[in-house]
């Protein structure tokens, strides 16, 4: 079983530098957001610009109160009252200039986030995200708000402002909502779990010790009943006995991983030869997903044991 790399997470925002500075959106979001001729544009340029203005002000002010933070932490651990009284007055100085400007750049931030916020909700934002996904090599399939990205499905909640990337219970969210901050989000993700080296002989050793106590149930026999097939259903089953190994190894990765199997050359290990099995009736089928985006409708698995010829002399 392949570790699926998702945690317990409930916010994971981008921390680039930690300076606040308006996003831009593409020119397409941009026209269907903000149409309305070059009047239009024009005064968004120039509110634009005051808002980054204002924007890097706080930055500098930010950076200075930080500073002289620093410096009066030093002087009270020295015990340095000079530099204290001297550090003190330049903090106090910082804070005052911050809470000076605030009141005029809290709007301008506020204003730009509630902008960002009707854009998520709007048709051009599905647009957006989904082009940002499509750019990052994300073999995208469905439509807005949910997509499968094999083995994980991706949900895009525009009302709590959330991104969901799971398998079966198991998953992982941001509110990072941004799309090209998402979709580098969903890709590094997506590309820990199938960018792993798949460990074949491995996965085939755990489904021969399923299918052999398998076999003996569904045949009521003492021993394996080599050559005889056995639900592919029931091996998951048997693989996942507990509870909490349900959980941590979902159905939707064991049918990739047999996805991932199928496309071997040769599913032999060991002295033995795996064969998976295609249903009569499609009702008995499970769907699998190979590594890249075939699928095939499987319902067992043959294990067969290999007897060499010189076994036999």
């Amino acid at each position: 079983m392949e570790d699926t790399g998702i945690k317990s997470v409930q916010d994971e925002m981008p921390a680039e530098g930690g300076e606040f500075q308006p996003e831009q959106k593409s020119a397409a979001a941009e026209n269907g957001q903000h149409g309305g001729g070059n009047g239009a544009r024009s005064g968004r340029s120039g509110r634009e610009e005051r808002e980054k203005a204002g924007a890097d002000r706080m930055d500098a002010m930010a950076r200075q109160m930080a500073k002289s933070w620093t410096a009066v932490k030093n002087a009270c651990r020295a015990w340095d009252f000079r530099a204290f009284d001297k550090a003190l007055a330049a903090f106090s100085s910082a804070v005052a200039d911050l809470a000076g400007n605030w009141p005029a750049v809290e709007p301008a931030l506020r204003e730009e986030m509630e902008e960002n916020s009707r854009f998520v909700e709007s048709k051009d934002y599905q647009q957006a995200l989904e082009e940002a996904l499509l750019a990052a090599g994300l073999p995208l399939q469905g439509s807005f708000p949910q997509y499968e990205l094999i083995p994980y499905k991706l949900t895009i909640d525009s009302e709590d402002k959330e991104i969901r990337l799971s398998i079966g219970r198991r998953q992982e969210k941001t509110r990072c909502m941004e799309p090209k901050q998402a979709a580098k989000w969903v890709a590094s993700r997506y590309q820990a779990l199938t960018g792993k080296r798949f460990d074949a002989p491995g996965f085939m050793r755990e489904l021969i010790s399923a299918y052999e106590y398998a076999n003996k149930v569904a045949y009521r026999e003492g021993e394996v009943k080599w050559g005889l097939a056995v639900a592919i259903e029931e091996l998951y089953n048997l693989l996942t006995l507990k509870r909490g190994a349900r959980l941590e190894y979902p159905k939707a990765l064991f049918l990739y991983e047999l996805g991932r199997l199928k496309e071997q050359v040769e599913l032999k290990v060991d002295e033995y030869q795996l064969e998976i099995g295609y249903p009569r009736k499609h009702e008995k089928a499970v769907t699998i997903v190979d590594s890249r985006g075939r699928e095939s409708r499987v319902s067992s698995l043959t294990v067969y044991k290999v007897v060499d010829a010189g076994d036999n002399l």
